[in-house]
Formats: C-alpha cells, structure tokens, sequence
C-alpha cells in the first residue's frame, strides 16, 4: 500500500508552532504547580513531625523532675522544623507539662507561612500557611 505525503499549504506550515507557543506557558505554570505542592507538602510534613517532637517531650516529661520549661521545649521543636527558619515559625500548645493530670490532652501547633519556589512570579498568588499539628495524652 502506497502512502501519500500530504503537502501543507504556506499558511498551514507554521501552525504547529503557534499551537505549541500557546500551550506552553500553561503546560509550565502545570508542572511549576505541581513543584510548588511537592515542597508545601513536605514542609508541612516537616511541621507535623516537629509539632508531635513537641508533643512527646511534653507528655512524657515530667517537667518538674527534669527542669524543662516552655522556652526549652520551643527552642527544641523551632530545632526539629530546622530546614524553615525558626523565626517564621509559630509555636503554640494548649499546656506545656501535663499539670492537668493523667489523660488531659496536649496539643502542639507549629505553623509557618510559604513562600512559593517556583511560581513566585505569578501575581496574586494567596500567601499559604501551613501547618502541623499533634495531640497526645499524658500519662
């Protein structure tokens, strides 16, 4: 079987490129979007893992025996979110020792805000904050 070459008029020879200049700055604003969730994702991660580092050493610390204060457990969860800097971060608890006694509930909350990587160009982007967060029961 014979194929035939099909000739393209003048007019019809630049069209792919008009097509491919169209659709590429939406194909990178996709892929630039999607880094951007990627590294939000995994700062979040970062959050929750320092919130429930927060969490542990309150709940199994006995702050009167150890000496611990609020200002020691902050500095060691600010430590856990090291990769953010610590300055960003907001760190807030709904107790810091388990004073309440046995089977109260502490509830740590590290947030930050995110600055895109990627798509910091795009105009009238929100300005996210992300957060991560632990309860855990004391003993």
């Amino acid at each position: 079987m014979r194929t035939r070459q099909v000739r393209l008029s003048r007019r019809e020879r630049g069209a792919a490129a008009v097509e491919f200049g169209l659709i590429l700055p939406v194909l990178l604003l996709l892929v630039g979007g999607i880094i951007d969730f990627g590294i939000m994702f995994n700062k979040q991660i970062l959050l929750t893992n320092a919130a429930r580092d927060g969490a542990r050493m309150v709940v199994t610390n006995a702050s009167v025996a150890t000496g611990w204060s609020q200002g020691y457990i902050d500095g060691r969860i600010r430590n856990a979110a090291s990769p953010l800097t610590s300055g960003s971060l907001t760190v807030s608890s709904t107790a810091w020792d388990c004073s309440a006694g046995p089977g109260s509930q502490i509830t740590v909350t590290v947030a930050a805000p995110y600055d895109y990587t990627v798509l910091k160009f795009v105009p009238g982007l929100p300005k996210p904050a992300i957060k991560g967060t632990a309860t855990m029961t004391c003993a």
